[in-house]
């Protein structure tokens, strides 16, 4: 399967603000790969491979790309969480996808770590 991106879209706890961003997915994503990440514009391969809030979050909603399979998980300050997505739950077309309601901590650097392959 070619690269692609998937969309995350958060939510301020405190404020309400909305923040969306972008996953990087290379298309062979191997388990424990961690994918790159951008706010301000699609990730790349180049973009970073983590990001933080400067309040707490919560994820509303999580968009793969629409043919991905495989698991994620947020590891929180270098340290895996019990917060994972299945690709194919969330698949762009999947107008019953699930929304997780994981919440974010403010100033915690968070990175998006490949759990279960992704597709090739």
């Amino acid at each position: 399967m070619a690269a692609g991106n998937s969309i995350l879209s958060f939510r301020g706890l405190r404020s309400g603000k909305v923040v969306t961003m972008t996953t990087y997915e290379a298309g062979s994503d191997a388990a424990l790969a961690r994918l790159p990440v951008d706010a301000t514009a699609i990730a790349t391969a180049n973009s970073p491979k983590y990001f933080q809030f400067d309040e707490s979050m919560v994820l509303t909603d999580f968009i793969a790309r629409s043919t991905t399979s495989g698991v994620v998980r947020f590891v929180a300050g270098g340290v895996p969480t019990q917060a994972t997505l299945a690709m194919s739950a969330h698949g762009g077309t999947n107008a019953g996808r699930p929304r997780e309601g994981y919440r974010f901590r403010a100033g915690v650097q968070y990175e998006i770590q490949v759990l279960q392959a992704l597709d090739a």
